[in-house]
């Protein structure tokens, strides 16, 4: 990823724990990763992301560079106004201060430059010698292109490698200035102690001004049913069988997340604190920890800390990630490159009382912050096991949700009612809810000699899981978890010769990023067809993709164009940027506001009782609200109805639900629309091939507005 950006927005919440790779759907109808030589390919049929030999097509690599850097926000923090002219005010007053003092203009380094924007800030207030790093090799080319774009190439010299890969610098050449952000949503977490302290011991002269000079952690206990629906597993399951059996009490996790969309889901128990501070000037120590005294201004059960962090670039220009209900000030930017964060604590909640102080510990190694409250917290990052290490937050929020833990038992039921003699039932997906569900819901029954429960999990990882939640719950005899490599490898010698009553899954895939992901499972009915009884019971039985047309608050910023910031041409990074705007990648549309243009329309229905094939389809959607239409959004709900079953949207989720992703497409020229009679036609396409969905998107303009 770019600068260690592509992490957040398109994987929806970041979390520190394994993930699938960071991919973006680009028009090569493939999911691409940048590498020099293999990119991750889906494959339906097995649920992984393998790597394979790119196919070394023109432009190919350009495009997945593109695609990068649409999927890091950094064109968000380009165009970020108030970072741009805190940073430019910052860098002037001190190479003015020291050709003050000095007579000349000082030496600066410009760590992590990306398009070289702070190097050419330096250069407007007056520097002649600036070396700037950046060790991407695509990247540092855009930067390479801006910087002679500007005439600035004389003044500015481009280091295409890390600044800690640096040979030490002799005295005379060591930088009177160092101006750096490789801060992340936690602050350190792209490294920053670690480069600066490198810096100060090999690259700069004594006293050399830093920007940033500090940065204090800003933080609040808050008590939150919805935080702990992320992070508590003790429920996650049905009919009384949990998944996060013999689990264990959660271990600390952070989680990046737009304050915002917590409000009135979170409360204050105390007023924000100064939890850590970090000086940049000093070679600091890369490990610490302070604890405070805290006193909470309410009781209640402390389920988590919400973070955001003050930076200080000198003593008057202080850049801040607060959310806006606690930093209102009227030259704040919305932003999507920085977020809060929220500290999910580890073990079983904590009660605090009003008005008795409780002591709240903040530590940190190199990359990583975690608390601890009431006692010190351990030297090193809380480990992280499954599930919670195969899980991110808002998978178990989805476990947690009463209504689809509902719906997931009604179905259930009706599968397992379906199986007859001799016949097995068979989960398929990750982290087996179905199968464990199955099995219990037989045992509540006491049925005695249930039909035998079969589980075939993609990840080995979530099979292990299983296995042992299974075993916790004295279920292994009822479920037998498959070792086949694949759906294809499945026959009737596996499952003891019995065909296969009822196929069911969530669906539920750890490598799904985009909505038709999880489609999947058709692949897996499909292949599954010669061990399956001519009665056999599907579940879900069909799929909707589902799309509405909005208007964006803020998110399509980080798609638009540069072109200037701050007095600078960067032309040369939208011309790498702009033809690949209106590419497709994942959203949690409930972090962002937005406004509905269209109902909600039906665009493609999936029969999966038949075989996967290609499809495509064209409609139009009646604009129902005037606005700025910026975006297409999608998002897929499955039924156990019939495909025929109806042409409305009906039963199906009126909106992406919060613990999915939707996918977004934007409209760069967002146009006008008027709810009076606009119309915008969508064409929309399925590549049964690649399990791939693309569309094409225009606005019949007959009875429009003119943008």
């Amino acid at each position: 990823s770019i600068r260690g950006r592509a992490r957040d927005r398109r994987n929806c919440i970041r979390t520190r724990q394994p993930t699938a790779a960071a991919l973006t759907t680009t028009p090569t109808k493939r999911l691409v990763h940048t590498m020099a030589d293999f990119m991750a390919k889906l494959d339906p049929l097995t649920g992984k992301m393998e790597w394979v030999p790119r196919d070394k097509e023109e432009g190919e690599d350009a495009a997945a560079f593109a695609a990068d850097l649409l999927a890091s926000s950094y064109g968000d923090m380009l165009q970020d106004t108030e970072r741009n002219q805190l940073y430019a005010a910052a860098i002037g007053a001190a190479v003015a201060g020291f050709k003050e003092v000095n007579g000349r203009a000082p030496r600066v380094l410009d760590i992590g430059t990306g398009t070289g924007l702070l190097s050419m800030m330096a250069v407007q207030a007056g520097a002649t010698d600036v070396t700037a790093c950046e060790a991407f090799p695509p990247m540092a080319e855009v930067a390479r292109q801006v910087i002679a774009d500007n005439g600035m190439a004389d003044r500015i010299t481009l280091v295409p490698q890390r600044s800690t890969d640096m040979e030490p610098l002799a005295e005379e050449r060591r930088a009177e200035l160092v101006v750096s952000e490789i801060l992340d949503t936690e602050l350190i977490g792209e490294g920053v102690l670690g480069t600066m302290r490198h810096a100060h011991a090999d690259l700069l002269a004594p006293n050399a001004v830093v920007i940033p000079r500090s940065a204090t952690i800003r933080a609040v206990l808050v008590q939150s049913e919805h935080l702990r629906g992320w992070h508590d597993v003790s429920a996650a399951g049905c009919f009384g069988a949990q998944l996060g059996a013999g689990a264990g009490l959660p271990p600390g996790r952070m989680v990046d997340v737009h304050a915002e969309a917590l409000e009135g889901r979170v409360e204050f128990l105390c007023e924000p604190f100064d939890a850590q501070h970090f000086d940049f000037t000093t070679a600091s120590e890369l490990t610490g920890a302070t604890g405070t005294a805290v006193t909470p201004i309410k009781g209640g059960t402390v389920d988590a800390v919400l973070l955001w962090w003050d930076c200080h670039l000198d003593r008057d220009n202080c850049l801040s990630t607060a959310p806006p209900w606690v930093d209102r000030s009227p030259g704040r930017c919305w932003r999507d490159h920085w977020r809060q964060a929220v500290y999910l604590l580890p073990g079983a909640p904590t009660a605090v009382e009003p008005n008795v102080p409780v002591s709240v510990t903040c530590a940190f190694d190199e990359y990583t912050l975690w608390f601890a409250l009431g006692e010190d917290p351990a030297t090193q990052p809380p480990r992280v096991d499954p599930p919670w290490a195969l899980w991110s937050p808002t998978r178990i929020g989805a476990l947690n949700n009463a209504e689809r833990r509902a719906t997931l038992e009604t179905r259930v039921r009706a599968v397992c009612a379906a199986v007859r003699p001799g016949e097995c039932l068979l989960g398929v997906g990750d982290g087996s809810l179905v199968a464990l569900a199955a099995a219990s819901h037989w045992a509540n029954e006491g049925r005695e000699a249930p039909p035998q429960i079969f589980s075939h999990e993609p990840n080995e990882m979530s099979r292990r899981h299983t296995a042992r939640v299974l075993s916790k719950l004295k279920l292994s005899r009822a479920v037998q978890l498959l070792d086949a490599p694949d759906l294809t490898a499945i026959d009737l010698e596996c499952l003891r010769g019995a065909r296969v009553g009822a196929l069911i899954a969530e669906p539920y895939y750890l490598s799904t990023l985009l909505p038709w992901h999880a489609l999947q499972f058709w692949y897996a009915a499909d292949a599954l067809r010669t061990v399956l009884s001519p009665t056999a019971a599907i579940s879900p039985r069909a799929a909707t993709l589902l799309a509405m047309c909005v208007e964006f608050e803020h998110l399509h910023q980080t798609q638009a164009r540069v072109r200037t910031v701050a007095g600078c041409n960067l032309e040369a990074y939208d011309a790498v940027t702009a033809p690949h705007a209106q590419s497709i990648g994942p959203v949690p549309l409930w972090e962002y506001a937005h406004t509905a243009l269209t109902k909600v329309t039906p665009l493609l229905r999936f029969d999966l009782c038949s075989t996967p094939a290609p499809t495509t389809a064209t409609l139009r959607m009646p604009v129902t609200t005037s606005g700025n239409w910026n975006a297409v959004v999608c998002w897929l709900s499955f039924t156990d109805d019939d495909v025929a079953g109806g042409d409305g949207a009906e039963g199906l989720h009126q909106t992406c639900p919060e613990y999915e992703r939707s996918a977004v497409q934007f409209v760069p020229e967002m146009p006008v629309v008027d709810g009076g009679g606009c119309e915008i036609a969508l064409t929309v396409t399925f590549d049964a091939s690649a399990c791939d969905v693309k569309w094409e998107a225009t606005l019949e303009r007959a009875h429009c507005p003119k943008s």
